[in-house]
């Protein structure tokens, strides 16, 4: 049976410059394959993520089914290949198509949205605006602080919160003696919480990212990803949970890790969904032979 050549973008989410913020693999198929097939192509890879779209009818331009792989997971929910996948299908309309609706994916996490905002052409990039369900956080006391403190090499004074949910754990910090961006985390001692994630976030005041309203990073070795470089889905963790501390509904954030990003996160209490704002950039094209 002959192979069958299928195109792919790599796409840098979350920065409108290239080799920054969080890189996605996306891309568009006729229908799926058989998850292993799904698996091999994401592990090839070997990014946190990678999408793979397919129109929900023939003929489809705004309406698709989506799906996300790590290395060695499908996880239900993931921003910044969602923003990468809409990057890459907005860059192939024209100005009327992109202008006519939100695109509308459906996925494990149900029917996300995403908006077309702007797009730079002579970067390769655009800003789209897309609407995630909030993910909300309750205090969990069965999670061993001890673990955490050498998971990230912090002291018990430090650590304000911890919560989780299906989707993974939250602990706030004070960061005003270990700054987030200078910790240096213990993957096996991460690895060792139930959890499929960890995610670490300082209110700013505490850190020296002092224009933001929080910083966080984002941890996942038990999904094959030490370390999210910019978290979409994260900020539905966070947009709930700062939004009843700080008592406000519009935040600008900044995930520390080394690539980096900022993220632009509104937050309707009353819908329950979390606006998350953000630019991509393309980096590369190619096919692989299937």
């Amino acid at each position: 049976m002959p192979l069958v050549e299928t195109a792919f973008q790599v796409v840098d989410a979350f920065t409108d410059k290239a080799f920054a913020g969080n890189p996605a693999a996306v891309m568009i198929l006729e229908k799926f394959p058989a998850d292993d097939i799904l698996f091999k192509i994401s592990r090839e890879f070997n990014l946190s993520e990678t999408a793979f779209i397919v129109p929900k009818y023939e003929g489809s331009t705004h309406e698709f089914h989506l799906r996300w792989f790590t290395p060695t997971a499908e996880v239900p929910l993931c921003g910044h290949a969602t923003l990468a996948s809409s990057h890459v299908l907005f860059t192939q309309m024209t100005e009327k198509q992109r202008q006519s609706g939100p695109l509308r994916f459906h996925t494990l996490s149900g029917e996300l949205s995403v908006e077309f905002k702007t797009a730079a052409p002579e970067k390769l990039s655009t800003r789209n605006e897309m609407s995630l369900p909030e993910l909300v956080m309750t205090p969990d006391l069965s999670i061993d602080r001890n673990v955490l403190c050498d998971a990230f090499g912090i002291t018990e004074n430090q650590i304000l919160f911890v919560g989780s949910c299906h989707w993974g754990v939250l602990v706030e910090i004070d960061a005003s003696t270990t700054p987030l961006h200078a910790i240096k985390p213990n993957f096996k001692a991460i690895a060792s919480v139930n959890a499929s994630a960890i995610l670490l976030a300082t209110q700013c005041g505490t850190d020296l990212h002092g224009e933001y309203d929080f910083i966080s990073r984002m941890f996942a070795p038990n999904l094959g990803v030490n370390e999210d470089p910019v978290c979409g889905s994260a900020h539905s963790v966070l947009a709930h949970y700062y939004a009843n501390k700080l008592k406000k509904s519009e935040f600008k954030a900044f995930q520390a890790s080394a690539r980096g990003g900022e993220i632009h996160v509104v937050y309707d209490a009353v819908a329950g969904r979390v606006r998350i704002a953000g630019d991509a950039v393309t980096v590369s094209k190619g096919v692989i032979y299937m």
